[in-house]
């Protein structure tokens, strides 16, 4: 059922623990892009070169509760 012309064609949403809305392409982005650009620009390395150093971390901490939590 429709509302004001807006169509609901969403399968399933995810919510976060604190009811956020998450969007996995904005995750990803913001974890294998945008946090290896700035590793890259704080300790002049290329964005490859970063990329090269902390994948390898990110994804020996993935599923766990680490990979959410921005202190890690």
């Amino acid at each position: 059922m429709a509302q004001l012309g807006v169509e609901n064609n969403i399968d399933w949403s995810l919510i976060d623990m604190d009811s956020a809305l998450l969007e996995l392409n904005f995750d990803l982005h913001f974890w294998m892009e945008y946090t290896p650009l700035v590793f890259a620009n704080k300790h002049n390395l290329t964005h490859q070169q970063s990329k090269d150093k902390i994948y390898p971390i990110l994804r020996a901490q993935e599923e766990k509760l680490h990979w959410y939590c921005l202190d890690y």
